[in-house]
């Protein structure tokens, strides 16, 4: 990664002895090797716990997409200064029907393009009443949530499952993977 190209790649020419070559190469792929250990650690958690998740626990995988602008294939030039926005909240949902591990994918757009307590309240709120309302029994769920502090590890999140039995019916527990995955 070339920082003066404005982040984009750039392919280079460079003559260097092996030695060099090799310390830079091993720089550059340790810090890869660790993230990739974490992101197949992380895949492995969330595969146990789906198989062997028990008729009633529910699996959510969710996070913020970034806020999107709608706009037309053919616009007129004053539509460039009244574009609406959205954001874009995705979720895979696992649950256990009969002896078999389903899933339903989910993606809310919303006009809110706050990305903070209160929308993941009002998204998981949603994502729970379509559940029960498709028949789907929810007794406890396990959240997967990526790092990001702003949206998710905050002191309004951990009040948030202090209170889930209350607000939503169920139990549930959070599961955070390193952010970007």
């Amino acid at each position: 990664k070339d920082d003066s190209n404005n982040g984009y790649l750039n392919l280079k020419s460079v003559d260097m002895p092996v030695k060099q070559l090799m310390e830079k190469m091993k720089s550059v792929l340790e810090p890869l090797a660790i993230h990739e250990y974490g992101k197949n650690r992380q895949l492995k958690e969330i595969n146990v716990i789906k198989e062997k998740l028990d008729v009633g626990h529910v699996v959510i995988q969710e996070d913020f997409s970034e806020n999107y602008v709608c706009k037309q294939a053919v616009e007129i030039s004053s539509a460039y200064y009244n574009n609406i926005c959205v954001t874009v909240f995705t979720a895979v949902v696992w649950f256990k029907s009969g002896d078999e591990v389903q899933h339903r994918s989910y993606v809310i757009a919303s006009d809110e393009l706050t990305h903070d307590n209160t929308a993941v309240y009002a998204f998981n709120k949603a994502l729970i009443e379509d559940l029960r309302s498709k028949g789907v029994l929810v007794n406890h769920i396990h959240f997967f949530i990526d790092g990001a502090a702003s949206l998710f590890e905050n002191k309004f999140t951990a009040q948030n499952l202090v209170h889930h039995q209350d607000e939503f019916g169920c139990s549930a527990g959070w599961w955070y993977f390193e952010t970007g995955h």
